[in-house]
């Protein structure tokens, strides 16, 4: 029964600190809203939308990651199906099986303008996802901009600078993701980093960040230095879910090279923290959890007998 007991203040304590702990509302700049539908690895093909609108109808002004917020993310109206909301298409994914070296895939984005669709002028930047998990730049983002031009590859380079999160649901890793932006006409490059902080922003988000060289923004950024943030939709200990399906709030006034390289670092880091959940399953035998009975839902374990 103490087992019980303990398990079931954890739940109960956790449910509360999510309630009350994060009190922050967006960064004001980080105006536009784009939705990333359910997908996981077998998804080929997917579209982007602009729900700038409905964000704000449902969850505008409240503080990001709290119980509230988690709510009306999940009201929001959301395109049900491909081809639908044709009009608030901002960019369109296909994912395929990589032509390079040691890539198991590819996954392509592109800019997408409803009014008139040039492929000449299109901004698209390929994620090649590499096989070998254990290399730091396995995950590199090529930028096409004509058919003639020579692309530069962008490692989206892999890092562990906070420990892993222990749950019920496994030992998951919380990895930082830092590439670089190319700057305009000849400009020095942009580092950025998508970070993640469990206590103070919650395991369901990571902030994209600007930061001066690798590893230096560590610290806290602050709101300026936020570039976009990812918030997942849903519930859950970590987002190495077998699916993602989020909220990407970037800047009304990003460049479209900017913005299409922020849209698909986020799909690559998404995809390399679903692949995570396998190790950390594996990981989770042996832990103090383990020894704990594992109940699907908190409605589960509250309408046990006594």
């Amino acid at each position: 029964m103490n087992i019980y007991a303990a398990d079931n203040q954890d739940i109960l304590t956790s449910a509360a600190r999510n309630a009350t702990q994060f009190s922050a509302l967006p960064p004001l700049h980080l105006s536009r809203a784009l939705y990333i539908p359910h997908h996981d690895s077998s998804t080929c093909h997917l579209s982007v939308y602009d729900t700038s609108s409905q964000y704000s109808a449902s969850a505008g002004g409240l503080p990001i990651g709290s119980s509230q917020y988690v709510v009306a993310l999940g009201l929001m109206q959301k395109p049900q199906a491909e081809g639908t909301f044709l009009d608030s298409i901002a960019y369109t994914v296909n994912f395929g099986a990589g032509s390079y070296s040691n890539a198991g895939v590819v996954i392509s984005v592109q800019h997408y303008s409803f009014s008139s669709i040039s492929l000449s002028r299109s901004v698209e930047v390929e994620v090649v996802i590499g096989t070998a998990t254990t290399d730091d730049n396995v995950t590199v983002l090529i930028p096409r901009t004509g058919a003639h031009s020579i692309p530069e590859e962008f490692p989206m380079a892999t890092s562990y600078p906070i420990p892993s999160s222990e749950t019920r649901d496994g030992i998951f890793k919380q990895p930082y993701f830092t590439f670089q932006v190319p700057g305009e006409d000849g400009q020095k490059k942009t580092a950025f980093e998508w970070q993640i902080d469990p206590l103070h922003t919650g395991r369901m988000r990571y902030t994209l960040v600007r930061v001066p060289s690798r590893h230096q923004g560590i610290a806290e950024p602050g709101p300026l230095d936020i570039v976009a943030i990812y918030h997942h939709i849903g519930v859950g200990a970590s987002l190495s879910l077998p699916y993602s399906e989020g909220i990407l709030l970037v800047p009304h006034e990003m460049d479209h090279k900017t913005e299409t390289m922020v849209v698909a670092s986020a799909l690559g880091m998404l995809w390399r923290l679903r692949e995570l959940r396998g190790e950390a399953q594996v990981s989770w035998r042996g832990s103090r959890y383990s020894k704990i009975p594992h109940f699907n839902s908190i409605k589960s374990l509250l309408g046990r007998k006594k």
